[in-house]
């Protein structure tokens, strides 16, 4: 996906803290706290070099660069509320 082309996808998410995955683990490691909490994402997961938040505002495009930019990665954005 480019960075012109925003693609907005919806998902249900349920994160337990017993059932945190290896997949969650390392998706938090690639936002720090401070960072997130400015940007209000969530990481969820990292699969195969994807990245997936959750944002309230998923088409701020300024906030997903600075997330590219600061994880190296290809970031897919969900919705969150």
């Amino acid at each position: 996906m480019s960075r012109e082309q925003i693609r907005i996808s919806t998902a249900t998410v349920t994160i337990r803290k017993r059932s945190r995955s290896d997949k969650f683990e390392q998706a938090v490691k690639l936002i720090p706290p401070p960072v997130a909490y400015y940007f209000k994402v969530i990481p969820l997961f990292e699969i195969e070099g994807v990245l997936t938040i959750a944002m309230a505002d998923p088409v701020d495009i300024l906030s997903l660069d600075t997330i590219v930019d600061i994880t190296n990665t290809e970031v897919e954005v969900v919705i969150s509320s």
